[in-house]
């Protein structure tokens, strides 16, 4: 199974028939009658008409994926809702469900698995309400949930039951219900892809948190049952042994805490899964070296997946980082809910004048301070230069996609293994959509409209989007359901593509020969327009800043110190500047011969942003729900892609789901 990538995947759970074949060695063959297919039910833990990825639920069903392969077993996959699921393995349907809860209730029905590591679960509540403890309170459960049985005695406690989270969010937002019992990651999925209503406006009881991990579970009255739990139990330690479970873990952004080494103090940073975090590893043990005393811990996630762990957190006043690397949007509108420290410019004055000046105006905020870029960009065209001298090709000095066509016919040649051009495909507001909004703008379109409300329904919109789907069907890779940035990095450095448009600073991966085909064959060049230049690339950085639930302010301040004065090149000798500073670039021998670093240094050194709030409405929309209302534009404009729904009808499904999101109906209430 796919790692979680723009936060798009169904949470579908699995009905599993499972053909029980030849077990590895390691594990003992299961005796011959149970060699038989074995349905597996799971319960459903997430609306299943919901586009919501659900953390924890996708961790679990790849848990169930790879033990499954592990004892040889195969599955298809289904999905019902918790309390169906149950009933399915009770009434001898199936063979067993999962992710399960012990419960005293069960227990004489089920045998349990060993315990599956998951996140903590508790009640979550509104900030402002009083505690839980000693009154009257209305829980919101989700249907065949097991709850510990201190909530079971509760004699205050009414519950609420509805088949998924979706709902019980909504009647927590309202204000039907006192809470919701419910798992930190599914808490954080909700609030950011569904009720961004709630950001900051919820909290876990601390009187009410409760340690409760999830199984595995076989029904009793399944043939073999003993037998199949302890092969899945045996498989399952395996995993464990061998940090495969660990891995599994961190692909979701869970991660195990580290534990503190004597007499030092530890620096947390969370980062998106980028090029350049290798180099700022190398450069945090030079800091280490410094430092003895300090150890610097990086949590690396998938770019959707930081965000939505990020946004998360903040809405729920978890504190889990030192540093986090954030984009301009977050800085700007996460600054308003005063989620921020300001930096101390002092000590960064040398390397603060030194940036470009779009840096300047992104990081410094009403004349404070918040952030220090890491890395910089912008969107260009990268192509193959020896594809286009071996067919006679030249790029128009004005380059249009109008005028890419005939070049794309000539080097679109699939049967080869050769594609025209690489586009982002999966889903997300800094996936798809960054490239989408970029292409809207150049047909003279926007995110908002004249009175700053935010409409997709538009001529420029519908226009921007059918030129996408066609480039991509026409002359795109064959499989176009899950294209992030890395995967048509991948592409373009192995030769399979003739032409891409990304981010500026992926010139280092393909100048690598050791990870590049094509090092020395490509060249880049301005991003193709339509009807106006403005808008038509993208501006992006990712900057250090010190959440206020940072619990070592001082120490992260100092790590960023550290991190501005330091120059590019610690890894290898073609590792491009990070677009950040002049230095880099003027006067830098290690750049000679580097056409590309020299154009990208004039085309982000000569973006224009004469206040930062001029990206607002091209780039994004300035609101705090915008990363849920990208999202599911993003959703609706790939089911049009893959010819599902057609471009109008994807658009309008935006709008309703857009106007859904900001009613004043989903307003929070006390």
């Amino acid at each position: 199974m796919k790692l979680i990538k723009g936060g798009f995947l169904l949470s579908y759970l699995l009905l599993a028939s499972a053909t029980i074949l030849n077990s590895p060695q390691s594990i003992a063959k299961l005796p011959s009658q149970t060699a038989k297919n074995h349905h597996i039910s799971l319960a459903e833990i997430k609306p299943t008409d919901s586009l919501v990825l659900n953390t924890q639920q996708e961790y679990f069903r790849e848990v169930i994926d790879v033990v499954a392969h592990r004892l040889n077993w195969t599955t298809t996959i289904n999905s019902y809702p918790g309390a169906r699921a149950l009933h399915l393995m009770s009434s001898k349907q199936v063979m067993g469900a999962f992710p399960v809860r012990r419960s005293n209730f069960q227990d004489d029905t089920l045998l349990y698995s060993i315990p599956i590591p998951s996140g903590e679960v508790g009640l979550l509540k509104k900030v402002n309400a009083p505690s839980l403890s000693n009154r009257y309170v209305r829980i919101g459960l989700i249907r065949g949930e097991s709850i510990p049985d201190s909530l079971n005695v509760e004699k205050d406690f009414e519950f609420t039951f509805a088949n998924n989270y979706n709902s019980l969010m909504g009647l927590l937002a309202k204000g039907r219900i006192d809470a919701v019992f419910i798992d930190r990651f599914s808490a954080i999925d909700m609030i950011v892809q569904e009720h961004p209503e709630l950001v900051g406006k919820v909290i876990f009881d601390p009187n009410f948190s409760f340690n409760s991990p999830h199984h595995f579970a076989i029904s009793t009255y399944y043939p073999s049952a003993e037998s199949l739990i302890k092969e899945f139990n045996a498989a399952l330690n395996e995993l464990k042994n061998d940090g495969t479970l660990t891995k599994i873990l961190e692909n979701y952004g869970i991660f195990t805490p580290r534990p503190t080494t004597p007499n030092k103090q530890q620096i947390v940073i969370a980062a998106p899964d980028i090029n350049a975090i290798s180099a700022g590893q190398q450069y945090s043990r030079l800091f280490e070296q410094a430092n003895p005393n300090i150890e610097v811990i990086w949590r690396v996630f998938e770019e959707n997946v930081l965000r939505d762990r990020l946004l998360g957190n903040f809405a729920l006043n978890k504190q889990e980082f030192d540093i986090v690397l954030i984009g301009p949007f977050e800085l700007s509108n996460w600054l308003e809910q005063g989620w921020f420290l300001p930096i101390n410019i002092n000590l960064m004055r040398t390397a603060f004048d030194d940036l470009f000046d779009n840096h300047k105006k992104t990081i410094k905020i009403k004349n404070t301070l918040y952030a220090m870029p890491f890395t910089g960009e912008t969107t260009v065209l990268f192509y193959r230069k020896d594809l286009m001298k071996k067919n006679g090709l030249t790029l128009p000095d004005k380059l249009t996609y109008q005028s890419m066509f005939p070049l794309l016919e000539k080097l679109h040649q699939p049967d080869k293994g050769q594609f025209g051009i690489g586009l982002r495909t999966r889903p997300g507001w800094g996936q798809n959509m960054a490239l989408i909004s970029i292409l809207v703008n150049t047909f003279g379109g926007s995110w908002t409209n004249s009175e700053g409300k935010i409409n997709v329904v538009t001529q420029e919109w519908l226009e921007a989007v059918n030129l996408y789907k066609r480039l991509l069907q026409k002359y795109g890779p064959n499989e176009l359901k899950d294209l992030g940035w890395q995967d048509n990095q991948k592409l373009f450095a192995e030769g399979k593509l003739a032409f891409l448009i990304d981010a500026s600073n992926l010139s280092s991966y393909f100048l690598n020969p050791n990870v590049s085909v094509i090092s020395d064959k490509f060249a880049i060049a301005d991003v193709p327009i339509v009807n106006q230049y403005d808008g038509a690339r993208w501006f992006w950085s990712w900057n250090f800043a010190i959440p206020n639930s940072s619990t070592n302010p001082k120490l992260a301040e100092s790590f960023i110190q550290f991190m501005a004065k330091q120059k590019s090149g610690v890894e290898h000798a073609y590792l491009t500047p990070p677009g950040v500073r002049h230095s880099d670039y003027r006067n830098n021998g290690a750049l000679q011969g580097f056409s590309q670093s020299l154009i990208e240094y004039r085309l982000i050194n000569g973006y224009q942003v004469p206040e930062f709030d001029s990206t607002i409405g091209r780039q994004y929309a300035d609101t705090i729900y915008f990363p849920t209302i990208g999202f599911h534009v993003g959703f609706q404009i790939h089911k049009s892609l893959l010819n599902e729904i057609s471009t109008k009808q994807a658009l309008i499904n935006a709008q309703q789901k857009i106007d859904e999101i900001i009613a004043p109906s989903r307003t929070s209430k006390p």
